[in-house]
């Protein structure tokens, strides 16, 4: 009987050390899958950036919500063709996104992802605006192996009233 106790508890702990240490790989990656989701968009190739999510992602920003793929592929398709116009990557000017204080949680095969996108843009000319701040919420699904973005939502962070 105290054989099959302690081997009992041997495979409960190494079991147990499999999910944290893969928990925490997951979590390497997700966080590693962030900093690239914003490098493309700082460089403007969206349609590598769009590899990195389901096919029928749910996209929210302000105002506006794209919940199928037809609005996907509509959105998609906008997004590049004003990134494609002459002066449109930042009029010689240089953004540096950054992802602050990512917090992120997986459960299984999802996960959300929270963090503070701060936009820092240096015009050729002229002063420097301030830092643009959004709260972004992604989760992300596994899908063969890979974590894809399944919902992305993006929230301004509103300074508090001076009241």
């Amino acid at each position: 009987m105290r054989t099959f106790f302690i081997m009992s508890t041997a495979i409960a702990v190494i079991c147990f050390a499999l999910a944290v240490s893969a928990q925490s790989g997951d979590k390497e990656h997700i966080e590693a899958l962030i900093h690239e989701y914003n490098s493309l968009d700082e460089s403007g190739d969206l349609a590598a950036q769009s590899r990195m999510m389901t096919k029928d992602r749910i996209y929210i920003l302000t105002g506006v919500r794209y919940t199928s793929q037809a609005n996907q592929t509509a959105n998609m398709r906008a997004q590049m063709a004003v990134a494609a116009r002459p002066g449109a990557q930042n009029g010689g000017g240089q953004s540096i996104i950054t992802a602050v204080d990512p917090i992120i949680r997986v459960y299984g095969n999802a996960a959300v992802a929270s963090f503070i996108r701060h936009t820092n843009f240096v015009p050729a000319e002229g002063p420097i605006p301030p830092v643009g701040r959004q709260f972004i919420t992604l989760v992300l699904v596994k899908q063969g192996g890979s974590w894809k973005i399944d919902l992305t939502q993006y929230t301004p962070v509103v300074a508090p009233s001076a009241n």
